[in-house]
C-alpha cells in the first residue's frame, strides 16, 4: 500500500535520496496536482530547525530558477515539505557524465543559476552549496536550457541565528567549491556563491574540478589554458570568479552581465570562421574555373606571361561523386505531460518582480516596463522598456519575463515601476 503524508499527499516514486533527507514524486488527492514531497531523515533539532527554515525561504523567495515549497509540516512524528514538481530535470552531475561542456551552454546554464542566487542574495540568504548536485537542468523543445537551483537547507545555516557577522555562520558546502575564505574561516558573504559558480563552470568546461589549498596562494590555471578552444572572453569570466573575495565579482547580476558580454563577443567570431570557409570554397572554385581554363588557353595578363600547364586526362575526366542524404532522424514523440494551471497574470508577473528589480541596476534608477496582452493570450504579446534603454537592458527584461505564463486574459497594456 503506498504511504499518504499528511492524509493528503500519496508517495508514488523515490526521486533520490541524500544525507537528510529523502525526495518522492507524489499525487496531492485534492487537487489533483503532481508534487514533489521532501521527507526529512533525522530528528536532531538543527536539522528539523534547517528544515523548517528551507521550506520558509522556498515558500517566501520566487524565482524562475527556484523551487517552490508549497506546504510544510510533520505527519506521524516525520516533517516534509511540498514542493511545485518540475518534470523531466535531472542533475547537472548526469550532464558531466558525457565529458565537457561547450562556453555557450555552461554559460547558459550559470546564467540562470546567477538568476537565481540574485533573488536570494537580495532576500538576505546565501545558498553557499551550489554544486552540479543542486543545480537540476532540463531541455525544451526549443533547445534552450531550463534550470533550477535547489537545496536551500543548506542556505538555512548561512542565516546569523543571533544576528551575529558573517564571521559567525556556519561553513557547510561541498568540497571543490566551496570558496577559499570558507575554508579557512574567516569572515565570507555572498561572493561565496559566485566562487561557487566559478567552479561549476570550470568544472563544465574544462572536466576538471577546483582544487585549491586555502593555506597557499590561489594558482588555478585558467580554462582557456588548460583547454586550448575554450573562447578566452569565457575563460576570463571564471577566473573573474575564482579568485579571492576582494577581487571577485561583487555580486551575481554584475558577474550575468559579464557572461553576457563575453556570449556576444564570441558572435563576431563565428561569423567570421563561417566568411572565412565560404571564402575558402569561393578561392577553391575560382582556381578550378581558371584552371580549366588555362588547360584551354594561356592567360594574358598585362607585363606577366603565365603559359597553361599540361592537361592531365586522368584528373580532368574525375566527375564528383554524387551525393546521397540519409534518412531523416527519427525524432521520439515526448511522453504528455501534465502540469497544474497557470497563475493569475498578476500572480505570474509577481515572480518576475526580483529579476525586473535587478534590471532597474543597469537602467541607473528607476526601471518603467510596459507590458500588452491579446485577448485570450496567455503569454505577454510584448514587453517594451519605456523611456531610453540598452541591448543588456532589453536583453535582462526579455529574460525576466520571456518564460512567465497565465491563465488567458482580455487585451490590454498596463505599466509597472522596479526600483533598484
Amino acid at each position: 500500500m503506498q504511504q499518504v503524508v499528511a492524509g493528503r499527499y500519496r508517495l508514488d516514486e523515490r526521486l533520490g535520496i541524500g544525507g537528510q533527507a529523502q525526495v518522492f514524486r507524489g499525487h496531492d488527492l485534492v487537487t489533483g496536482a503532481t508534487v514533489a514531497v521532501k521527507l526529512m531523515e533525522h530528528d536532531s533539532a538543527e536539522s528539523v530547525a534547517r528544515f523548517s527554515l528551507e521550506s520558509r525561504l522556498a515558500a517566501r523567495i520566487r524565482d524562475p530558477h527556484l523551487v517552490v515549497a508549497l506546504h510544510y509540516g510533520a505527519s506521524e512524528g516525520q516533517n516534509f515539505i511540498v514542493f511545485d514538481y518540475i518534470p523531466g530535470v535531472t542533475p547537472v552531475t548526469r550532464m558531466l557524465e558525457s565529458g565537457r561542456v561547450e562556453a555557450a551552454r555552461a554559460c547558459e546554464l550559470a546564467l540562470q543559476v546567477l538568476d537565481a542566487l540574485a533573488s536570494l542574495h537580495e532576500a538576505g540568504v546565501v545558498h553557499q552549496d551550489v554544486s552540479p548536485a543542486n543545480c537540476l537542468w532540463r531541455e525544451r523543445d526549443s533547445g534552450r536550457l531550463e534550470v533550477f537551483l535547489i537545496d536551500l537547507g543548506s542556505a538555512a545555516s548561512r542565516l546569523p541565528v543571533t544576528g551575529g557577522p558573517a564571521a559567525s555562520w556556519e561553513a557547510v558546502g561541498t568540497a571543490n567549491y566551496m570558496a577559499p575564505e570558507m575554508m579557512a574561516g574567516v569572515a565570507w558573504d555572498h561572493r561565496v556563491d559566485l566562487w561557487s559558480v566559478g567552479a561549476l563552470m570550470y568544472r563544465l568546461l574544462t572536466g576538471h574540478e577546483v582544487d585549491i589549498d586555502p593555506d597557499e596562494p590561489l594558482e588555478i590555471p585558467p580554462p582557456a589554458q588548460r583547454v586550448p578552444g575554450i573562447p578566452r572572453a569565457v575563460s576570463d569570466v571564471v577566473m573573474g570568479a575564482l579568485t579571492d573575495a576582494g577581487s571577485r565579482f561583487p555580486s551575481a547580476t554584475v558577474m550575468a552581465a559579464a557572461i553576457r558580454r563575453a556570449l556576444s563577443s564570441l558572435a563576431p567570431r563565428v561569423g567570421i570562421s563561417r566568411l572565412a570557409a565560404l571564402g575558402a570554397v569561393a578561392v577553391a572554385v575560382v582556381v578550378a574555373v581558371l584552371g580549366t581554363l588555362a588547360t584551354q588557353h594561356a592567360l594574358s595578363i598585362p607585363g606577366v606571361a603565365v603559359r597553361a600547364p599540361p592537361v592531365t586526362p586522368a584528373l580532368a575526366s574525375i566527375e564528383p561523386a554524387p551525393i546521397t542524404p540519409g534518412p531523416a532522424p527519427i525524432t521520439p514523440e515526448p511522453a504528455p505531460v501534465v502540469l497544474p494551471p497557470p497563475p493569475l497574470l498578476r500572480d505570474a508577473l509577481a515572480t518576475a518582480t526580483g529579476a525586473l528589480r535587478r534590471c532597474s541596476a543597469l537602467a541607473g534608477g528607476p526601471l518603467v516596463v510596459q507590458f500588452t496582452t491579446l485577448a485570450g493570450g496567455d503569454t505577454f504579446d510584448t514587453v517594451a522598456v519605456s523611456g531610453v534603454s540598452t541591448p543588456d537592458l532589453d536583453r535582462c527584461v526579455h529574460d525576466a519575463t520571456a518564460r512567465l505564463r497565465f491563465q488567458p486574459w482580455g487585451a490590454a497594456t498596463f505599466t509597472e515601476d522596479y526600483e533598484p
